[in-house]
């Protein structure tokens, strides 16, 4: 399994998966013409994670996002359910939901979030 980087760019977030690390890293801003295309082998990427995971002996997914659009908010839900799937098995999976300290709509989108999937959030201000 390889690492899976997306470079960020004006409409759309980095995103990195580190195999190594365990790392799953989504940042910047997040808007997307089309977000089930530009997400899509984010969740190629994820099968195989779930084919590997046995040896990692855990998998943290850090969103760092300044923005995202509804399109996003969506895909970002999805990802969660993946990886919940995934945690379900190794009881391995972290999630890291940072937020600007002044940043609501963050702050509120990642306690949503943790409140639909089952697994562990660490809320971070910034």
């Amino acid at each position: 399994m390889n690492r899976f980087v997306l470079e960020a760019s004006e409409k759309t977030p980095l995103i990195d998966f580190n195999i190594d690390t365990g790392n799953i890293i989504f940042e910047g801003r997040s808007v997307p013409e089309h977000a089930k295309d530009y997400f899509s082998p984010v969740f190629d990427w994820l099968k195989e994670l779930k084919r590997n995971a046995a040896r990692l002996s855990t998998i943290k997914i850090h969103f760092k996002l300044d923005y995202f659009n509804t399109s996003s908010s969506k895909i970002i839900l999805e990802i969660l359910f993946e990886l919940q799937k995934l945690h379900a098995i190794y009881s391995r999976v972290k999630v890291y939901w940072y937020y600007q300290k002044d940043d609501e709509d963050i702050k509120e989108a990642g306690i949503d979030y943790a409140e639909l999937v089952h697994l562990p959030f660490q809320h971070v201000e910034y």
